[in-house]
């Protein structure tokens, strides 16, 4: 599945579940009656798990939204790229995953 990832796009739609505001706050949600859940991975992209965790969803045709460091993007960029072709959702997880809280 990397090498798809790298090389060429497969079909696989997202939900279009967002508003964007033009001041840059983002709001998403699903609208139905149905019982979901929302998986997120963060501390990305690695190496080792990342491409397990891109073959688990594909297996079962699921979405997800991956939180990613910007260091790690730069040292894997290849895992990005599958990500983005694969359309999954993503999200700023710093760029060095430093405390915010202190």
């Amino acid at each position: 599945m990397l090498l798809q990832c790298v090389f060429g796009k497969t079909a696989n739609a997202m939900i279009d579940r967002f508003d964007y505001d033009p001041k840059g706050n983002v709001v998403g949600e699903v609208s139905n009656h149905q019982k979901l859940v929302a998986l997120t991975f963060d501390d990305g992209p690695h190496p080792v798990y990342t491409p397990q965790i891109l073959d688990v969803l594909k297996q079962y045709h699921a979405k997800a939204t991956f939180f990613l460091i910007g260091k790690c993007m730069l040292v894997y960029p290849y895992l990005v790229k599958c990500e983005v072709v694969e359309e999954y959702e993503m999200g700023n997880h710093t760029f060095s995953h430093i405390s915010l809280t202190g």
